[in-house]
């Protein structure tokens, strides 16, 4: 006697349509964090002081730039605890310690040493790209 079962045949098509599926996904997240440097709680990125006019980028290196009006300023930067450390390459800038606290994006910076004058706030907000 023979048996009647019919085997179904495994369509190949379901397996191709997941992976694509996949492969797109993580296309899309590679490129979502490839195209955004926001990230509130780091340092890394840039910040903007009085609507724009002042920018401080903060590179993962170490290295940075301040730039304001025409001017611009590369340094190389710090942290120890809760004290940010700013060194200048131009002699002619005074290098600067502050105090930091940064929080969703806003980093608030109080002056120490090398600054103009101690204990002034300053509020800087994170570019959002």
């Amino acid at each position: 006697m023979q048996s009647k079962r019919k085997t179904k045949k495994k369509s190949p098509l379901i397996p191709i349509i997941i992976i694509v599926l996949l492969i797109i996904g993580a296309i899309l997240i590679i490129n979502g964090k490839r195209n955004s440097n926001y990230d509130g709680d780091s340092l890394i990125g840039t910040f903007l002081y009085e609507e724009g006019k002042t920018k401080y980028t903060f590179k993962e290196d170490g290295t940075g730039k301040m730039t304001s009006n025409s001017f611009k300023y590369d340094y190389k930067y710090k942290t120890e605890g809760e004290m940010l450390i700013i060194d200048f390459n131009d002699d002619t800038v005074h290098d600067a310690t502050y105090s930091y606290e940064l929080n969703d994006g806003i980093l608030k910076l109080v002056s120490k040493e090398g600054t103009v004058s101690i204990n002034q706030e300053y509020i800087l907000k994170k570019e959002n790209k």
